[in-house]
């Protein structure tokens, strides 16, 4: 089966070749192009994805609107597969990523979408440690609180036409962009949980310590999610 792998990038040229040296390296059976999303970069970001036409099926198009959800809008608006896949331009994937992901969204007949979890490497031991573990505990106690997995943006799959369903990504937001999108996927089929294979990203907010990293985005959801639904007027 075609499908296609979107990455977005805004100014990740010291991160993107580990990246798709990490897609170069798949072994898988299913033939894939890799959509670059140069996101208003002002490094040689776009450069550097050139220089991989020669190892991978290979697009860069602009998205000169910065934000997370604008750069994965447009990049999956130019995916033609049956199935997208999702990553970062600062992560890099294991060899069976593409093949995990796309076998285990075929093989249940309900399923929209499937996704794994992260972890990094570049923060204190203990913070390593934490990320491993608290990952995939918090999306599963999300699974429970909420009643569907999360999307993690760095690291899923799902069908074109699930996608197109669920009205794709919303262009204005540069945050949680991919739990946005989850609920209105979650609406249309099943969205599985794999605990791996797993992708290892940098550690960003999280390298600071995973709680609190873990905060940096706890607090955005609940006054997006939460605080709108409570009737402070009872």
């Amino acid at each position: 089966m075609k499908v296609s792998v979107v990455v977005p990038a805004h100014n990740e040229a010291s991160t993107l070749s580990e990246c798709l040296s990490s897609l170069a390296r798949q072994e898988t059976k299913h033939s894939f192009e890799v959509i670059i999303v140069d996101n208003a970069s002002t490094d040689s970001t776009a450069s550097v994805a050139n220089c991989w036409r020669d190892r991978l099926s290979l697009r860069v198009v602009t998205e000169p609107c910065k934000g997370r959800g604008a750069a994965r809008c447009s990049g999956f608006l130019e995916a033609h597969s049956d199935i997208i896949l999702s990553t970062d331009a600062d992560t890099v994937v294991p060899a069976d990523w593409v093949d995990r992901l796309v076998d285990a969204l075929m093989e249940v007949p309900k399923a929209a979408a499937v996704t794994t979890s992260c972890y990094i490497t570049d923060g204190t031991r203990f913070t390593n440690w934490a990320m491993r573990v608290g990952m995939p505990i918090s999306l599963r106690l999300y699974r429970v609180v909420v009643g569907h997995y999360l999307l993690t943006g760095s690291t899923f799959a799902i069908y074109r036409q699930a996608y197109e369903a669920a009205g794709g990504f919303d262009r204005s937001i540069s945050m949680l962009e991919d739990v946005d999108l989850a609920f209105r996927v979650s609406r249309i089929g099943v969205i599985r949980y794999l605990p791996t294979p797993r992708v290892r990203t940098e550690g960003d907010v999280f390298r600071r310590g995973y709680l609190r990293g873990f905060w940096h985005y706890f607090l955005p959801y609940l006054k997006r999610y939460v605080f709108p639904r409570i009737d402070l007027r009872r």
